[in-house]
């Protein structure tokens, strides 16, 4: 995953937090982390495993299926390739 891949996914997690009306310290007491750990995660200074989002979503009350179909779809409409070639 390249950078503006990356990019892509982190915008993605952050709107989905916003479109459900949740702060950064909200995210965090779900998960039970300091708001900076959100923060952090967000801004991209710490990548998240697969394990990592669906605890994520899951403290937001996202479908994670939901969420990777969307993700592949704003790859696509970026240009980016989902899954590297063969």
């Amino acid at each position: 995953m390249t950078k503006r891949d990356y990019a892509v996914f982190l915008s993605l997690l952050r709107q989905a937090r916003i479109d459900v009306g949740m702060t950064q310290a909200d995210v965090a007491r779900r998960l039970g982390v300091p708001q900076s750990y959100v923060s952090r995660c967000e801004s991209g200074v710490r990548r998240m495993d697969v394990v990592e989002l669906f605890a994520w979503l899951d403290a937001i009350d996202r479908d994670w299926i939901t969420f990777v179909v969307v993700l592949g779809d704003a790859l696509g409409r970026h240009g980016l390739q989902v899954f590297p070639e063969a």
